[in-house]
């Protein structure tokens, strides 16, 4: 064997003294942000479903820094993505499905939470929630979307919005025929009255009372 050869298979087959060129975290961090999690058709950015998670269930927070670190098991393909939080006391929980162990997490997690996701980008890129609080963030995220969606109801006339519940209270906001308005619950100090929903615009401020028998459920009630 050639002298050349012998150099030239040293040079191809000896490890490289410097390793793997280093992982851009920070490239990885923006991506995670700005990637979407779908449910149901609908679709949220993770850091926007990060700080709806946080307002849904503590009484305070906020997303104080977001940071990245290349994953300890796969360094070369996958990066570790925390959204570090400030929080408030946990709210009650008013939905009976969420487990013990969660409300348990909720009630001890302090002032500060990692929200940690794994970013990895090995055949395709791959989104894994690394900790109970991200796997909470999606729990949320996904019961978020189902009260959403139990809430759509669909008007199959024109209607108009009104100030109370009676045909005598004045119109706030007319409504064409096809649109998907939100059922909600009316404020104290306007009481309901049998055939009458409070309904909202979607994306807008409008609300009012509309006659039930003009509106069209989309998903019955779990």
């Amino acid at each position: 064997m050639g002298l050349g050869l012998v150099l030239f298979l040293l040079i191809v087959l000896l490890p490289s003294p410097f390793g793997p060129p280093e992982r851009d975290v920070t490239r990885d961090v923006y991506r995670l942000r700005q990637a979407e999690c779908r449910y149901r058709g609908i679709t949220a950015t993770f850091q926007d479903a990060t700080q709806a998670y946080l307002l849904e269930t503590y009484t305070e927070g906020e997303v104080l820094r977001w940071e990245g670190r290349p994953s300890p098991r796969n360094p070369d393909t996958e990066t570790l993505v925390t959204a570090w939080c400030r929080v408030g006391a946990a709210k009650p929980v008013l939905d009976p499905v969420v487990p013990d162990s969660i409300r348990q997490l909720r009630r001890q997690a302090g002032s500060r939470i990692p929200v940690t996701w794994s970013y990895n980008t090995l055949a395709k890129v791959r989104i894994d929630a690394v900790n109970d609080f991200a796997r909470d963030a999606i729990a949320v995220f996904r019961m978020t979307v189902d009260r959403f969606i139990r809430s759509m109801v669909l008007t199959d006339r024109p209607v108009t919005l009104r100030a109370a519940a009676a045909l005598a209270a004045a119109p706030v906001y007319q409504v064409d025929s096809g649109i998907v308005l939100l059922r909600e619950s009316p404020p104290d100090s306007l009481p309901g009255a049998p055939g009458w929903t409070h309904v909202r615009v979607p994306a807008t401020r409008h609300r009012g009372w509309v006659l039930t028998e003009k509106l069209t459920k989309i998903e019955d009630d779990r």
